[in-house]
């Protein structure tokens, strides 16, 4: 089931099964999407980070969101298994995942680190990176 493509949040895009791979196709940027649940309390509370680093970083990375639920085969084809999981990808290529409430300073760094590296990825040529989000 898929909607297309909706805005929530000023820079944040709602996407499902049929636009999510037509999204990640059409853009050399970062993407950052957020595999969600209606009424899941730890995604509600990374609510405000979420959109709070869209607003940062909007011009260096695309932030999306997917219900996981709506979107249970996608959701499964990444091997999203909890909920909030953020997925970090560049080019189509899967990049790291973040499972859970993080501190908004590691997701920050984390995203950081990779728009650093992500010019290489863009140009097809990604360099070795180390998840450790303390910048």
């Amino acid at each position: 089931m898929d909607e297309g493509a909706a805005t929530l949040q000023k820079g944040i895009q709602e996407l499902g099964d049929g636009s999510f791979q037509k999204f990640m196709s059409g853009t050399d940027r970062l993407i950052i999407a957020e595999f969600y649940m209606e009424g899941c309390e730890a995604c509600a509370a990374m609510d405000p980070v979420y959109e709070e680093l869209s607003r940062e970083m909007s011009g260096d990375a695309a932030f999306v969101k997917v219900d996981a639920r709506a979107n249970i085969e996608l959701a499964l084809h990444y091997g999203v298994v909890a909920t909030p999981t953020f997925l970090l990808f560049c080019r189509n290529q899967f990049l790291v995942d973040i499972v859970g409430v993080t501190n908004t300073t590691v997701l920050r760094n984390t995203i950081k680190d990779l728009i650093r590296h992500h010019q290489g990825c863009a140009a097809g040529k990604m360099t070795p990176f180390e998840q450790d989000g303390y910048g």
